[in-house]
Parts: C-alpha cells; sequence; structure tokens
C-alpha cells in the first residue's frame, strides 16, 4: 500500500498483517497502485515508478518510466 506522503508498505499477506518493509519514494502520491504481469506501478506527482522481477533477476528492479 502507499500513502500519500509517498511511503510504501510491502505486507506479509495473513492474519495478522506484517510489515515487510517500508519505502519512501520522496513525493506525495495520490493514485491507486496498479498491479499486473508482475509488476507494480506508482504514479507520484512527478514520476511513474515500475517495481517487478525481471527475467535474469531474483530481486526487484526498477524500470524507467516512458517520459
Amino acid at each position: 500500500m502507499v500513502s500519500e506522503t509517498g511511503k510504501v508498505t510491502v505486507l506479509e499477506a495473513g492474519r495478522p498483517w506484517k510489515i515487510l518493509a517500508v519505502n519512501d519514494l520522496g513525493e506525495d502520491c495520490y493514485a491507486t497502485p496498479a498491479i499486473g504481469d508482475g509488476r507494480i506501478d506508482i504514479r507520484t506527482r512527478d514520476a511513474l515508478y515500475s517495481f517487478g522481477a525481471s527475467k535474469d533477476s531474483a530481486g526487484l528492479t526498477p524500470r524507467p518510466a516512458d517520459p
């Protein structure tokens, strides 16, 4: 989930929720993240971030957004 202040919280599914990570994008975010095809896209006031596992990587890697 993403807060209006741009903090992205990663939760583990289940009850109760367990916070796995909190990351700060450093700018306001008023849009709902879009999730699909193994990626999550997050629009902030000035940028579009896209995160997901690449085919040759086990971790999350940012992908530059189109202008």
